[in-house]
Parts: C-alpha cells; structure tokens; sequence
C-alpha cells in the first residue's frame, strides 16, 4: 500500500507540474541556457510560425508574478507588478544566438497576474531552423522563460 501512495504522489505532481505551463508543445524551459526561472504559459499561432513577412503571428502570454526559485508569491520589489515590467521576445537563428530579433512589449502594471496578446510579423533574418525565446522581466528580476525551438515556417 505505501509503495502504491508514493506512485501516487509523484504521478499527481507531475501532473500538477505539467498544468502549469500550456504552452504550445514542445515547449522548453530556458535552463539550457543558464536560466533558472520558471516557465510561464505562451500560446501562439499559427505553429509553425508566419515565414519572414508581412503576415503576423498572434501570440497570448499569461503569467503571474513569482520569485525565480518559486518558493512564494511576490518578487524582491514588491507583490505586483511595476511600470517596468516587460516582456522581451527574441527569435534566434542559431545555436550561438545570432541572427538575432527582438520584441519588448509592456505588461499592465499594478496587478500580480496578467493576460495579454500580442502580433508579430517574423523578421527577415529568422532562419527556417530557429529558437522563440519569451523572457519576462520586472525590473533587473528575471521572472520567467520559455523557449519554442521549431524548424519550419507555416506555408
């Protein structure tokens, strides 16, 4: 009996961890990079993304504010978020992060959980083989991260 408990337990938190993050799968936490902060739950499509161009890409990020070991509510400034508080999104075509383009977008301050959308046509040097890098940021405090590596474009 306790040996089927313990199954359990870990099924249930696994669970529990995979309903975190809904992003669109497969999605990666950013600890390859060095980065030890949560993921947080970014939607987009089309998936595969828009080839470079006019046509955008819509993409959903919702999120709260965490402390990066995850311990507890609030970060190092407080338990909302501030008028600095951003979103920064990088498409990166190769593995030593060149070819490199970024996105800042604002995240409504004075609340500790936000819901927002956003479009974004795909930049000309985004390559076919590229990493989506989502980096949410309030202050100097690096609050969450989730990468999307995909190697194609929608047609």
């Amino acid at each position: 009996m306790k040996i089927m408990n313990k199954n359990f337990t870990f099924i249930f938190m696994l669970l529990s961890i995979f309903s975190i993050v809904k992003a669109n799968a497969p999605w990666e936490d950013c600890s390859i990079e060095g980065i030890s902060t949560l993921a947080f739950d970014v939607q987009f499509s089309p998936d595969p993304i828009t080839k470079p161009g006019k046509d955008v890409t819509t993409f959903t990020a919702n999120g709260g504010i965490i402390r990066s070991n995850g311990t507890s509510q609030g970060s190092s400034h407080g338990d909302v978020f501030s008028k600095y508080a951003l979103i920064h999104v990088d498409y990166v075509s190769s593995i030593e992060g060149g070819n490199q383009a970024s996105f800042k977008f604002p995240v409504p301050s004075g609340n500790k959980d936000f819901s927002m959308q956003f479009h974004i046509a795909t930049p000309f040097s985004t390559h076919q083989y590229h990493i989506l890098r989502f980096s949410l940021w309030d202050m100097d405090e690096h609050i969450g991260c989730v990468r999307f590596v995909r190697n194609s474009f929608q047609n």
